[in-house]
């Protein structure tokens, strides 16, 4: 499945208006608060972490979770399970998806860090 087509799949029309998921939401890690599978791997940084709510319209870092939970995040072990698959957050499906949703209002990870550490 491209990625234009998982787009239109994972959209949702409230109210007349389109909701954008979170990346736990989309890629179904299950490490949400109340996640599935938190006792087993623990809750998903990107998930609490509230200095970048709001960022590309997510809940807390959910869409930006590149920056607190990926490759962007400068940790040695990245606690992003698809992180330490892709090496790097840019080849991955929800990174892609959430820099097409954004379009010209996608913020760049250099920005995003900027803000995270402020």
């Amino acid at each position: 499945m491209v990625v234009s087509e998982r787009i239109v799949a994972t959209q949702v029309i409230f109210m007349g208006q389109e909701q954008k998921h979170n990346c736990w939401y989309f890629m179904k890690c299950g490490r949400e608060p109340s996640g599935a599978l938190v006792h087993h791997f623990g809750v998903c940084p990107a998930s609490i972490d509230r200095r970048l709510d709001g960022a590309h319209d997510g809940k807390n870092a959910g869409r930006a979770c590149w920056v607190v939970a990926g490759s962007f995040s400068g940790q040695k072990s990245v606690p992003c399970v698809f992180a330490k698959i892709y090496k790097d957050c840019r080849k991955c499906e929800f990174y892609i998806l959430a820099k097409e949703e954004e379009g010209h209002a996608f913020i760049e990870a250099e920005k995003l860090i900027e803000r995270f550490r402020i």
